[in-house]
């Protein structure tokens, strides 16, 4: 997320946030402002790959936070501030400038300019508390006028590559997730600086990752990105999934991999539906992987409450998006109904100008386009071919996308 500028409502209510990060394996952010909001900039669970300077934090109850064991690794270093200004105009920061929840700050410190602009921890006006500050000089202060920092970020020797090699990490929150995301860090770093492996410990690590499900799970995007798909399958298959987080990541694989040999069906939907409904930080990257697959086959983008705390809290929010949605649909001109129906049902509509409806499958396979005229408002489908499944339609007027939707078929 480079060169932006983010207006808030100018509250204190930490729920409402700038730049909201979870579980990221590469999060670079520079030369961005954001003003006005709860939190300014959040990052929730391991994100020990991030890069984070030049960035104007103003006016917020938080600044910057880690939660649920968040880790965003080393930012800049001896001689290379990494440039984050606080800015502490009135209201300026009501709780803290940077702050920690269920967070060890200690593996993401950070060295700063000397000033209260650039180190919150020698200001009184917004405290800031757990997440070490040091000192430093050098390099020149980029005004992101043309110019973005270049990355100055901790190479693969910072201590932290180590400490999660060495397991001495503490999670403090969140373990299953936050410790299988720091390990895939540590083991990719250590491949890239292979020179870390003259320490023993981390060569035990190492040894101990190439048989793990991180591995395989590499192997399999690996495949899938050559073109592999049959052996992608085979290896997908023989992973024994040890919790949620690489048991998600298995089935979204299965599911994607059904997508790509065009074997998908409403079963592989609703298993989808299912892992993406679920809190991020508990049930890992396969949340977001799902919901990026459901959008692909539905050409949807549904609301999702990631809170993890109360898992019934969570259900009634994404039920509750899930009537919004619904009740939009019912507000909307379009309509199809019975649905489900057995081939035969009725589509109706409010057009000023002649449009189509397009039928395809859950992979995007075009099965029938019937021509909407504005003056019939009702058109009725005799289509009993089709077999037991989930369909997806569009309306186009002029090629230009403005209604989507879908149905089951049940024979």
């Amino acid at each position: 997320m480079i060169d932006n500028v983010i207006h808030g409502p100018g509250t204190n209510d930490i729920e409402i946030k700038g730049i909201d990060i979870t579980l990221s394996e590469n999060s670079t952010l520079t030369c961005n402002g954001v003003y006005d909001f709860g939190e300014s900039m959040v990052f929730n669970g391991a994100c020990p790959s991030a890069y984070i300077s030049s960035n104007k934090l103003k006016n917020a109850q938080n600044g910057f936070v880690l939660r649920d064991g968040g880790i965003v690794g080393q930012q800049g270093s001896v001689g290379n501030p990494a440039d984050i200004e606080w800015v502490n105009s009135a209201p300026g920061f009501s709780n803290f400038k940077a702050t920690v929840y269920n967070s060890s700050g200690q593996y993401s410190p950070f060295f700063v300019r000397s000033g209260t602009l650039y180190d919150p921890s020698s200001s009184s006006g917004g405290q800031f508390l757990a997440i070490p500050f040091t000192v430093t000089s050098g390099g020149s202060i980029n005004s992101c006028l043309g110019t973005l920092p270049a990355f100055i970020g901790a190479s693969p020797t910072d201590p932290l590559v180590k400490k999660i090699a060495k397991q001495q990490l503490d999670y403090v929150a969140k373990e299953n997730v936050n410790r299988f995301e720091s390990e895939k860090y540590s083991y990719e770093e250590i491949q890239k600086d292979t020179s870390l492996l003259v320490d023993a410990d981390v060569q035990l690590f190492y040894t101990e990752m190439q048989t793990s499900n991180v591995e395989k799970l590499k192997q399999v995007s690996t495949k899938i990105n050559n073109g592999d798909v049959a052996t992608a399958n085979q290896i997908n298959a023989n992973i024994i999934a040890e919790n949620a987080v690489d048991g998600n990541c298995k089935t979204v694989n299965t599911c994607y991999l059904h997508h790509l040999d065009h074997t998908i069906s409403s079963t592989d939907v609703s298993v989808l539906e299912g892992i993406a409904n679920q809190c991020p930080m508990e049930g890992g990257a396969g949340v977001f992987k799902a919901r990026i697959l459901l959008e692909e086959l539905t050409k949807k983008r549904p609301i999702y409450y990631d809170g993890c705390a109360d898992a019934v809290t969570r259900k009634a929010q994404n039920e509750d998006s899930e009537q919004r949605l619904a009740l939009d649909a019912e507000k909307s001109s379009f309509k199809l109904y019975p649905n489900p129906n057995n081939g035969e049902f009725t589509f109706t509509y409010e057009l000023t100008e002649p449009a189509q409806l397009i039928v395809y499958t859950i992979t995007g396979q075009l099965l029938n386009s019937y021509e909407l005229k504005p003056e019939s408002k009702t058109i009725r489908i005799f289509d009993n071919g089709l077999e037991n499944g989930i369909y997806f339609y569009k309306v186009l007027i002029k090629n230009e996308l403005k209604y989507t939707g879908k149905f089951a078929i049940v024979n």
